[in-house]
């Protein structure tokens, strides 16, 4: 029964030994990207933003079917290029509190003082050490923040849109206007 306890605790202390090394990666690579990631998401929100509006005026305009088809699937690209990392660091935090929650009950119902401090010691590291990657501390990499780049990249689309919409109405307006003042001021 010791060599099993002593066993459990070895485990322990090389499964908190790899929790360790993983969150310092992760801030490591926090850190070393910190600049460029904040960069790359602006890049992103501006690409994804204007690939929608560039293919409404296509489609007004009426340029060819495979410029459309193009400027479409790029957009699917550089939507999956942030959907991905956001769904992937969401996973790691919610698998991180579901070994938090595991642990916990675990220590519950343990006889042994020491695997219980070892429990408890890991459990604690878990809870303080969060899976969280941000760009720079700016933004929490997760689908929260996709949410909120979603809202912002359709709003910004809607009101280029609308615009648009006025520019064109009020260029009409503009030539019907010119057109009234030339057939009326023809000489008789």
């Amino acid at each position: 029964m010791w060599s099993i306890r002593r066993l459990s605790l070895q485990k322990l202390a090389k499964l908190q030994a790899i929790h360790n090394s993983l969150w310092q990666a992760i801030r490591c690579l926090e850190c070393y990207f910190q600049l460029s990631l904040i960069t790359l998401l602006m890049k992103f929100f501006i690409d994804t933003s204007a690939l929608p509006y560039w293919l409404y005026l296509s489609r007004v305009e009426h340029t060819r079917v495979a410029v459309q088809h193009y400027v479409a699937t790029v957009e699917c690209i550089k939507l999956l290029e942030i959907v991905v990392p956001c769904y992937l660091c969401t996973r790691c935090d919610a698998m991180q509190r579901k070994f938090l929650s595991m642990f916990y009950t675990v220590t519950t119902d343990r006889r042994s003082s020491q695997l219980n401090a070892a429990l408890r010691s890991l459990n604690l590291q878990l809870s303080q050490e969060k899976y969280k990657f941000s760009a720079g501390g700016m933004v929490d990499i997760n689908t929260e923040m996709l949410g909120k780049f979603f809202f912002g990249m359709i709003s910004y689309i809607v009101i280029c849109i609308q615009f648009s919409i006025n520019f064109r109405a009020k260029k009409m307006s503009n030539e019907q206007m010119s057109q009234n003042i030339t057939s009326t001021s023809a000489p008789i």
